[in-house]
């Protein structure tokens, strides 16, 4: 849990006015929504709380509280100035480093990268000319953001933070990375990375990131905080914005007063009043998922045509892939799992946990082989990935295959560093425990 702040001013000289006190806008809010589980709990409603159904960094700002000390910023090893920039395979052990320093709880190493200056320069301020704010806005944010922070935070446990794929777009480099809860919630990060030159060499510089369960960047995050910001409670100065930023500033009441209501669980006559915005605004990334999320709450019919528009604009976003990822895994339809995990392969290719989770559907659906090979494949391709050899042991108890189960248990034990105590207290494994097999590795443990 975090503090969290945000201004709502009627002028820079009442925002210079304003104590820290009154700049707290969410008491306590769970970091879990950067990983984007859509909950959100604090002590009294936020006016603002509309801004986080897009806005899964905001609570990355409250590094900025003058009673917490920034962190450094923390550069990885320069690399020789006369390189133009980064190989592949020089970017590749890059961000293996940021993985590694992230999975051992250093989140600052990653916040050291996070640019801030870079991220401002993406916010458009229209025909805004209010220097004095725009500077003031950027008082508020802090030079580095504490995303890894909020990684390595989330990952305590059993929660994976692991490299998936690096890539080049024009002249930025970009690294994905998979993110799961402890509980097993899924989500990816793609690391926007430019290469600056510093101290006579070149670092790496995150100037931006695109967090796939809001579907949004992060400056884009920024841009409509600093619009709040500047439109407060006049409604007049929208106006100052062009097309649909304008549009959201003169909606922005009406937005916080949906935002309440689904704090308060109206779920229905929020979503009827969110359905009544503008259809520019509507066709937002960030409405359509807001939709997305609230409809799922009202009934399938609500939520299926919001799904039907979130598709329609960005049919190939991963944003609406991960919400029906959840969905049909609750609702145990493996097939059209197996097909959406299609659709996320496409942006972050053969991801290992993708394999895995397909793996599982298939022999759910009764095509045992083919989902005992993926399975397999799973595990060569990542062979720390935990999951796989667990749900493969249960395969094998499930099929009586007891020899081949004991021997995949002294690899959990001896390679993932599995201390393994509780299965005699689990009852799916009764038969196996009793087995001789599991009795004699047992004897031959001790």
């Amino acid at each position: 849990m975090v503090d969290i702040w945000f201004i709502r001013a009627r002028s820079v000289e009442d925002l210079r006015g304003r104590g820290q006190a009154d700049m707290v806008f969410f008491d306590r809010v769970s970091w879990l929504f950067l990983h984007g589980l859509g909950t959100v709990s604090c002590m009294r409603l936020c006016p603002f709380y509309t801004l986080l159904a897009g806005i899964p960094f905001l609570m990355l700002l409250s590094s900025c509280s003058p009673s917490e000390p920034e962190h450094e910023a923390v550069r990885l090893p320069s690399l020789p100035a006369e390189v133009p920039d980064f190989t592949r395979a020089e970017f590749l052990a890059l961000m293996k480093s940021v993985e590694e320093r992230v999975r051992m709880g250093d989140g600052a190493f990653l916040d050291g990268l996070i640019s801030s200056e870079d991220l401002l320069k993406k916010v458009e301020i229209g025909k805004v000319r209010k220097p004095e704010l725009i500077d003031l806005f950027k008082e508020k944010v802090p030079p580095h953001l504490k995303v890894g922070s909020q990684v390595a935070e989330a990952i305590k446990g059993q929660g994976v933070f692991r490299l998936v794929r690096v890539y080049k777009a024009e002249r930025e480099w970009h690294a994905i990375f998979r993110l799961v809860s402890e509980s097993g919630i899924l989500n990816y990060h793609d690391y926007e990375v430019r290469a600056a030159r510093v101290d006579g060499g070149l670092s790496p510089r995150v100037v931006d990131v695109y967090v796939y369960s809001s579907g949004e960047t992060l400056s884009r995050s920024l841009q409509r905080m600093y619009i709040a910001m500047y439109v407060g409670d006049t409604r007049e100065r929208a106006k100052n914005f062009l097309s649909v930023d304008g549009i959201y500033g003169e909606r922005l009441m009406q937005l916080q007063t949906v935002a309440m209501m689904v704090g308060q669980g109206h779920y229905p006559s929020a979503l009827k009043i969110h359905l009544e915005q503008p259809a520019e605004l509507q066709k937002e990334k960030f409405m359509l998922k807001q939709r997305l999320l609230m409809a799922r709450h009202v009934g399938r019919e609500e939520y299926l045509a919001a799904l039907t528009e979130f598709k329609a604009y960005f049919p190939q976003d991963p944003a609406w892939v991960l919400v029906e990822m959840l969905r049909f895994q609750a609702e145990k339809d493996y097939s059209s799992f197996g097909a959406v995990i299609d659709v996320m392969k496409r942006t972050v290719g053969d991801d290992p946990y993708l394999v895995y989770l397909q793996g599982d559907s298939m022999y759910r659906l009764g095509k045992k082989k083919e989902g005992l090979a993926m399975l397999v494949a799973s595990i060569q391709m990542d062979p720390l990935l935990k999951p796989a050899y667990w749900r493969l042991l249960d395969l094998h108890i499930e099929r009586q295959e007891y020899s081949q189960a004991t021997r995949l248990l002294e690899t959990i034990r001896d390679h993932l560093g599995v201390e393994i105590t509780n299965l005699e207290g689990d009852a799916k494994y009764k038969g196996f425990v009793s087995s001789p097999d599991y009795v004699a590795w047992k004897a031959q443990k001790k």
